[in-house]
């Protein structure tokens, strides 16, 4: 793909600029692929290794989600990208589609924080939300501008749904709808002028 991946766009040693709009489609387009895999498919199929260096990016940003492993080497594929997997798993074994939403989830942080998923990161991410001090501080720099801030809000909150444990995450599929809701309103605060954060 002529853009590499996700994960080189994002911490690649060549800067590339990514506004708001981008990453939000790039979220919404790969979370619908994945809404597929899960729901619409005759027996529901897993990926197995949701993370950016999976997701790649055509000419004009459109991911493309690199080929599910096998469900029989699924154990292999997961322990190729051991910071991207639900904790239960590691301890249970239990790997289900509310599994990939985890790893979705560490993917959307990526996209609008653009620092590397790791234990510590997210940790840090969820007490900086946990303790009602907001998120704003640890945003990638170059999307935290006026209009973008509600719109990171409610990202922000899909997140944490999305690290939630096994039985309160969303779908897929919710996830999905939720990122084409952000992107609606997006367009709107775009049309229509930015409104306080705080009515959202």
């Amino acid at each position: 793909m002529s853009e590499r991946s996700l994960h080189d766009i994002l911490h690649g040693t060549i800067r590339v600029p990514l506004d708001i709009d981008v990453r939000l489609n790039i979220a919404l387009e790969s979370a619908e692929a994945l809404a597929y895999l899960h729901s619409e498919t005759a027996s529901g199929i897993l990926h197995g290794d949701v993370k950016p260096s999976n997701i790649l990016l055509d000419d004009n940003f459109s991911p493309k989600i690199l080929r599910m492993a096998p469900r029989k080497h699924i154990d292999y594929y997961i322990i190729s990208g051991i910071n991207y997997i639900d904790p239960l798993y590691l301890t249970t074994g239990l790997f289900t589609t509310k599994s990939e939403t985890y790893s979705f989830g560490l993917v959307l942080l990526e996209l609008i924080t653009r620092k590397e998923a790791s234990r510590e990161w997210v940790g840090n991410f969820r007490a900086s939300n946990y303790g009602q001090k907001g998120a704003t501080e640890l945003f990638d720099s170059d999307i935290v501008e006026p209009r973008n801030l509600v719109v990171l809000d409610s990202l922000t909150g899909l997140i944490l749904e999305c690290l939630e444990n096994l039985d309160e995450r969303p779908t897929m599929t919710y996830v999905a709808r939720r990122l084409r809701e952000t992107k609606d309103s997006l367009k709107i605060l775009v049309e229509g002028g930015v409104p306080s954060r705080a009515i959202y």
